[in-house]
């Protein structure tokens, strides 16, 4: 148990009240008759906040030890949560009178004001009475490059080792059974295990040579077919990453026969991590359900001692003080080179007993302080000799507790509002800046997206509190960070698991996490009316699932957030209890099953933040338009198309898809108000358009925050010039940064497609399946473009000056273009400029059967990587191609039976990844040249010599 405690908690209090202060001045304002003793408690209490926020301060930046001082900050939390509950009535009932209320100016102004009766005056009046006012990182990794060589030559041990990334050379694939080999990396905590286990999963060389990549993070809670489940959902993730909530219904039923299926003569590389004794018991029977796969999979498991059996080890040791010093002096001071401050980062690297975690954790709180009095006193804090007092065995907890102790106010909040979370559980970055967002006592004022929880995040992942995983925006905290947490009571939160037994009075915390498997249990909480947050898991025992939860959850309490979508057993309909909630503004029923969308919910008029990903309605509540405070709705475009006049939710900032209907209600004029859209927005079946007026009126123009936008046909649905029409009036912002158009079976794209004067941010374009489309827009004049994606447009024969837009600055920022699926596409025409995609990267054509040459200008310029699948037209008409590629490091050749491919004894020489599959190829010069390469794969090809 970590002694004395922090401070976590109590900072909000100060925000809280001077934002309850300016909104009862509000409300004063309009009463005149009030203004007397309250206004003068109003500029007292209003005085008091300096205090309030002094006295707090100074609690921020020592030990909390005095027992009355901490009942002191948590009597200013109640009164801080008791004062945002009543501005919340106040808020509810006012939005109450203006739906009832459909009036004129003049009387919607007077309902206004009558909104508060004589005991909403008197709750104000007591409160304001009360005297006790007063008292993004680049991960960086060094020191384990020597284990790096070792783990690559296990997992290639075939290589021809170059430099220390350790190269493969693999020749053709063994399909059918064979073990798998399993590797485990064995160390305590913080001693780099997971860090070095993401840098060769994120290796170039194990991406290319592996069809299937998968990251689990276990728990000691995982049975059988917990593993069966996560090992295929971190497959599908990553194969589908844009997924991040992994809402499809394949991978909710996850079993060993999906297992089987997806790895079946697969090269796979799966990385289970924190792995504890559960695994070892579970391997066996696990290992044999992993035998599908092609020769060569690897199974990399990271482990304190749970060391499988048959397994390669590696096992790591402490650093010594000189790497750990590197590695400090690295995050600490970057460029800065003051040898006073060496000399005290080589002092305090002595302390860490030679741990990579501890030393980039003080690492990054030093940058934060290039102060030597600073640094000095981190190096000289009592928590260093606290621990080495201490019989313990985890060194990583002094440079933590000291890394959580110099952290401000808040971000030790938001940081402990983590620790109730399982072990193990992945966080969705923007799942999280919600929950912070909806939880806070210092709410938003005005409908824009949660930029300041986005902030915080991003400065804990950059300080290596919060850690990124290999999945796209899910995050993870370090047990030993949510230990620490855990170890004080100031952070007002709780787990209650079925390993451990619950405390009798829950009443003290108000962040409740609930892990178990049987929810058929009293943990007191019926009553617990100040409870902020619960946030459930697991369930899987539970029998008569929502009489089980409307006899667990409370009833009428201060709920701001409640989250049941980690719940492993379905219900058809939310517990009622839910509707006592009025205070709630976070609520995720995503994947519990339900069926049922009760029409009292819709009165919850401060909910925020709805999700219900995975469920499926017949029919969805009339009312449900009268959420008016709902910012982000995350469900299926099914469920949205069942919601009449969506645009009624004034302050939606995310609603990712709108399925145009002809129905009153369902109309693209629904999007007419919803101004303060933002992300990513789809608008599907635009075919479905009766109106060109009504095309106009969605004003996407004023959109200005929608970052990514799709504009979707169905299939061969639409004319020609219905199509073109409706294009041309869904003109967006010119703050866009991503466009793709789906399906448009117009001849010709409307002018402002390329307008480069209007799309200043535009980075990403796609257009797919635009199968009329006889000639592209002049793209090349878009200064700012870096993806170009063009897929399956069957009348584009030929892509030449229309395409480029000019000839003095030719897509000067492309970096990467695509062209997939151009069945009638012939010739690609060069262009006598030096500015010519100037910065291209990347170029993949695939599926594009008639074409029969390649620009040299784009070959000769600065092209790195090269990807051509059945094309072989351009080899039969162009032999000599590849003899222009100079700057080429990755060439990928797929699918081009038929001819002779000639690989140039230059581009041999320069080039490091060569991968050849279903094609007949000559090395000019012969085979020694290939031995030189870094990496070499091949399947099914056939080799000549050519001396």
């Amino acid at each position: 148990m970590v002694g004395g405690g922090l401070t976590i908690g109590g900072w909000f209090a100060g925000a809280v009240i001077a934002n309850f202060v300016g909104k009862a001045r509000s409300i004063l304002e309009e009463r005149h008759e009030l203004q007397g003793d309250v206004a003068k408690m109003l500029l007292n209490v209003q005085g008091s906040l300096l205090h309030i926020r002094a006295a707090i301060d100074v609690a921020e930046r020592r030990l909390v030890v005095d027992g009355a001082f901490t009942d002191w900050l948590q009597m200013i939390k109640g009164i801080a949560s008791d004062a945002e509950d009543l501005l919340d009535d106040f808020e509810t009932k006012r939005i109450k009178a203006s739906q009832q209320n459909k009036v004129s100016g003049v009387l919607a102004h007077l309902m206004k004001n009558l909104v508060l009766v004589d005991d909403d005056i008197y709750k104000l009046k007591d409160l304001l009475a009360l005297k006790r006012f007063l008292p993004e990182v680049e991960p960086v990794f060094l020191g384990r490059e020597e284990e790096e060589d070792k783990l690559m030559s296990i997992i290639f041990p075939d290589a021809a080792q170059t430099d220390h990334l350790g190269a493969s050379r693999m020749q053709e694939v063994t399909m059918g059974t064979a073990s798998v080999r399993t590797v485990c990396i064995v160390g305590e905590a913080g001693v780099g295990k997971t860090a070095l286990a993401q840098v060769i999963y994120n290796h170039p060389n194990v991406k290319e040579a592996f069809d299937l990549r998968g990251w689990v993070f276990l728990s000691e809670r995982s049975d059988l077919n917990e593993f069966f489940k996560k090992i295929v959902r971190s497959f599908a993730a990553e194969q589908h990453p844009f997924d991040s909530d992994m809402g499809l219904e394949a991978l909710q039923a996850s079993s060993e026969q999906n297992l089987s299926s997806i790895i079946q003569n697969k090269r796979f590389f799966l990385v289970l991590d924190n792995a504890k004794d559960n695994l070892q018991r579970e391997w066996r029977t696990l290992s044999a359900k992993l035998t599908g796969g092609a020769a060569g999979s690897i199974v990399l498991v990271t482990t304190r001692s749970a060391v499988l059996p048959e397994s390669k080890v590696i096992t790591l040791h402490a650093m010594p003080i000189d790497t750990v010093s590197t590695i400090l002096e690295h995050h600490a001071l970057g460029d800065n080179r003051k040898d006073c401050l060496k000399s005290i980062a080589k002092e305090i690297a002595s302390k860490m007993h030679g741990l990579p975690l501890s030393a980039e954790v003080i690492g990054r709180l030093l940058r934060t302080k290039l102060d030597e009095k600073q640094w000095q006193n981190i190096s000289r804090s009592e928590w260093w000799d606290n621990y080495e007092d201490k019989a313990i065995t985890n060194h990583a907890l002094p440079s933590l507790t000291i890394a959580l102790e110099f952290l401000s106010a808040h971000l030790k909040e938001c940081l402990g509002y983590c620790s109730i979370f399982p072990s193990s559980y992945l966080f969705d970055k923007n799942k999280l800046a919600h929950m912070w967002m909806c939880d806070s006592m210092q709410q938003h004022h005005e409908s824009v997206s949660e930029t300041r929880e986005i902030q915080w995040f991003d400065e804990l992942c950059s300080r290596c509190l919060v850690q990124p995983t290999v999945l796209k925006n899910k995050y993870i905290v370090n047990e030993t960070i949510k230990y620490i947490l855990a170890s004080t009571t100031q952070t007002g939160c709780y787990t209650v698991e079925d390993s451990r037994r619950p405390r009798t009075n829950l009443c003290g915390f108000s962040y409740i996490a609930i892990n178990k498997g049987d929810f058929n249990v009293s943990l007191g909480l019926r009553e617990h009316t100040k409870v902020r947050s619960i946030l459930i898991f697991d369930g899987q025992r539970t029998t008569r699932l929502n009489t089980a939860l409307d006899a667990m959850l409370p009833h009428r309490s201060s709920m701001r957030v409640l989250d049941l979508s980690c719940i492993e057993t379905n219900m058809e309909r939310p517990p009622d209890v839910i509707i006592t909630y009025s205070h709630l503004r976070y609520l995720d029923l995503s994947f519990t099953g339900i069926t049922v969308f009760p029409e009292s919910f819709c009165g919850l008029h401060h909910l925020q933040v709805l999700g219900m990903r995975g469920c499926r309605f017949n029919e969805m509540p009339r009312d449900m338009n009268k959420l008016v405070n709902l910012r982000y709705l995350y469900t299926e475009v099914c469920t949205l198309s069942l919601i009449h006049s969506i645009g009624q939710l004034t302050n939606l900032q995310c609603l990712e898809e709108f399925a145009v209907n002809g129905m009153d209600g369902h109309r693209i004029t629904e999007l007419k108000n919803l101004n303060y859209l933002g992300g990513h927005l789809c608008i599907s079946n635009l075919d479905k358009v009766t109106c060109i007026e009504e095309v106009s009126d969605t004003e996407l123009s004023r959109k200005m925050y929608i970052q990514k936008l799709v504009l979707k046909w169905q299939p061969e649905s639409a004319s020609s010039d219905n199509c073109m029409q409706t294009l041309s009036h869904l003109k967006p912002s010119g703050n866009i940064e991503d466009l793709e158009i789906q399906f448009y079976m117009g001849v010709l794209f409307p002018e402002w497609i390329a307008n480069h004067c209007h799309f200043t941010m535009l980075r990403y374009i796609k257009f797919s399946g635009c199968k009329k489309l006889a000639r592209l827009p002049p793209l090349g004049k878009l200064s700012h473009l870096k993806i170009l994606i063009l897929q399956h447009l069957e009348q584009i024969q030929s892509i030449g000056d229309e395409f480029y837009g000019g000839y003095d600055r030719v897509f000067p920022s492309l970096e990467e273009l695509t062209f997939c699926g151009m069945i009638n596409w012939q010739t690609w025409l060069d262009i006598k400029t030096p500015q010519i995609i100037p910065h291209i990267r990347k170029i993949v054509i695939k599926n594009c059967r008639r074409l029969s040459d390649l620009p040299k200008s784009v070959l000769k310029g600065s092209l790195k990587e090269l990807e051509l699948s059945d094309c072989k037209e351009i080899f039969r008409k162009s032999p000599c191609c590849l003899e222009y590629l100079e700057t080429l490091k990755r060439l990928k050749v797929h699918n081009c039976l038929g001819i002779t491919i000639n690989i140039p004894r230059k581009l041999l020489a320069s080039i490091e990844v060569l991968n050849l599959q279903n094609c007949k190829v000559c090395f000019e010069g012969g085979q020694e040249h290939v031995h030189s390469l870094r990496r070499y794969l091949t399947i099914d090809c056939d080799e000549e010599q050519n001396n």
